[in-house]
């Protein structure tokens, strides 16, 4: 999946939302906390919700590396 595309798809699931909460992102994932914390573990927040472009670019480079 391209990286556009995850966006786009990430989106949909917040309707049309820039952000994204660590629950709703492990819901999107279907990965437990701790998995989900890895990913946003360098991310900056604002109220608790990531930037979906910052999260997806994350999830690409963990993918890249094999994680």
């Amino acid at each position: 999946m391209e990286r556009r595309d995850l966006i786009y798809e990430m989106k949909k699931a917040v309707n049309g939302a820039a952000f994204i909460s660590m629950t709703t992102l492990s819901k999107y994932l279907g990965r437990g906390k701790a998995y989900t914390k890895e990913v946003v573990a360098d991310l900056d927040k604002i109220d608790n919700k990531y930037f979906i472009p910052d999260v997806v670019g994350q999830l690409m480079d963990m993918k890249s590396r094999g994680h």
